[in-house]
């Protein structure tokens, strides 16, 4: 009899053993189908849609220091690979950079080499004078949106190394046209949070002026009726 139990003894534990070896197995399988998922290859979309285009000719485009150092940022919050990475940025060339890297075959060895030639090939400099002439003559366009123009100023101030409230002043300069429509006018502002805030309030006092106008009161619209019936029979 006890020979019996020692024997139904073993088989439970080769049977436990067993279900502890297939549990493993199985978690061992799902922790490499997450793996596989998070650093799946993005699709061609995603490259587009995650990283701005490089083309050193546009006033507002990124310097190729900073442009670089947005990938690595972008890739490092996905888990891209270095090869991705490389890939994103072949894609996302434009205008000059294009023919830059047919010239220079050897940018596409590694991310480590692209980085450093394109750095070299457009090297970052930060002319005052220049970029104050551009911020000086770029004015708002209508049909342009606030944050556009606003946003675009921005990076135009900071590839001229102008801090914030430097670029501030450029943009309310700019901004005269917009505001004179409101007949109101911006005051003493020192950041764009705070430019924007202002910029919104006063499209936000046209929108009501707008709605008053489009639809009046009652006394408004009696006294209008008055107007056009007494217009009507002289």
């Amino acid at each position: 009899m006890e020979e019996q139990y020692k024997a139904e003894i073993e088989a439970l534990r080769t049977e436990l053993a067993q279900v502890k070896l297939a549990a493993r197995s199985a978690s061992q399988a799902v922790a490499s189908t997450s793996a596989t998922m998070n650093t799946r290859m993005p699709d061609f979309r995603e490259l587009k849609e995650y990283v701005s285009t490089f083309d050193p000719k546009v006033p507002s485009c990124l310097s190729a220091d900073i442009w670089v150092k947005s990938i690595d940022d972008t890739g490092d919050v996905y888990e891209w690979t270095n090869a991705v990475r490389l890939h994103c940025a072949r894609l996302n060339l434009g205008g000059c950079a294009k023919l830059w890297l047919e010239s220079c075959p050897n940018a596409m060895r590694d991310w480590a080499t692209f980085k450093a030639e394109i750095v070299k090939g457009f090297p970052s400099k930060k002319n005052p004078i220049y970029y104050h002439n551009l911020l000086s003559s770029r004015k708002w366009k209508p049909g342009e949106t606030v944050e556009e123009y606003v946003y675009e100023m921005l990076a135009l101030g900071r590839k001229g190394g102008f801090d914030e409230e430097t670029t501030v002043t450029y943009i309310t300069s700019g901004l005269r046209q917009y505001v004179k429509r409101s007949g109101m006018t911006i005051g003493k502002v020192c950041t764009v949070e705070t430019l924007l805030e202002e910029l919104r309030w006063i499209d936000s006092v046209d929108a009501v002026a707008a709605s008053k106008v489009a639809d009046p009161s009652p006394a408004v619209q009696s006294a209008q009726r008055k107007t056009l019936k007494s217009i009507t029979f002289m």
